[in-house]
């Protein structure tokens, strides 16, 4: 992270528009505020990055969520711009992001129904970032958050495009695959391919899902604290029986799913969905069951 202090202070503001209230944390390159439209007297979430950043990935990502807007798993787009030396953009604040909600869970760890509940908006959101022509990159339960209104609070928001990357040329074709890659994403998800410096695909998006969905149900992953070296390895040797030992029989599907998936091949959303929603029928657990933290 190339700016670990706040550029903004409290009751700063934007365009004489956007008033900042707190930081509330840190993006892949960047400040993240919550803030208020003067406007209207809307909260907005800002995010900024100084000029001066050697990687523009705020840049990139405001070009990202103006493609995406209108996608239902996608947070608004207010206002983006440049004031003295800083570049920025405002956008819809959303709620608890997945990971704090996992610490804040009895055990730190889901129920088998919040955790597929979950994990089928996240391929959701998938589904329409790939259908845009890019790729994420840095899948993780930071990355999601549920809505903060009573409108859109069962909705999942995935964010943080900091790291995404088209994967079609502009005729609609893929583009071709480059030989070696420097490691992007966050070592605890990232797939098997991302340890081997390979290039990405549709397909590790999907398999930070997977390494998602264990942890949301067992709170941990089996290479919790070792480096990423034993990381990678431990990735490429698990089987899947110890990987998915706590869950259904039916989740093997998704996994053999995955290996099979090559960066040519489109990924099959709505089978890796129907088999989520078959373990929660096979479990008498019902599509609009309250998540764990909404029971309380």
């Amino acid at each position: 992270m190339e700016n670990s202090k706040p550029m903004l202070n409290e009751g700063e503001r934007l365009k004489e528009r956007y008033e900042i209230v707190h930081t509330s944390g840190f993006g892949t390159f960047g400040c993240v505020y919550e803030g208020k439209d003067l406007q209207n007297g809307i909260s907005c979430a800002i995010k900024v990055e100084s000029l001066k950043a050697k990687c523009m990935a705020l840049k990139y990502e405001i070009y990202v969520l103006n493609k995406m807007q209108g996608q239902k798993h996608v947070l608004k787009l207010f206002d983006y711009g440049k004031q003295n030396n800083i570049r920025y953009l405002v956008m819809q604040l959303a709620g608890k992001n997945l990971s704090q909600l996992m610490k804040e869970a009895s055990g730190h760890n889901f129920s088998l129904g919040t955790s597929c509940q979950l994990t089928i908006q996240c391929i959701e959101a998938l589904k329409d970032i790939h259908a845009a022509g890019f790729l994420h990159r840095d899948v993780k339960p930071g990355n999601f958050a549920i809505g903060c209104n009573e409108a859109d609070k069962r909705m999942v928001y995935i964010f943080d495009f900091g790291l995404a990357k088209s994967y079609r040329e502009k005729s609609g074709a893929l583009k071709p695959l480059r030989e070696h890659c420097s490691f992007r994403g966050t070592v605890r998800y990232a797939s098997p391919n991302v340890h081997q410096n390979k290039d990405q695909g549709r397909q590790d998006d999907l398999w930070s899902v997977l390494y998602m969905l264990i942890e949301f149900r067992d709170g941990t992953l089996p290479w919790k604290n070792l480096d990423k070296d034993q990381v990678g390895h431990m990735k490429l040797t698990v089987s899947p029986q110890n990987l998915l030992k706590s869950f259904p029989k039916e989740l093997h599907q998704f996994y053999h799913q995955l290996k099979e998936l090559t960066y040519e091949k489109d990924p099959q959303y709505e089978a890796y969905i129907e088999i989520l929603r078959t373990i929660m029928r096979n479990n008498n657990i019902p599509f609009n069951q309250p998540f764990d933290w909404e029971s309380k």
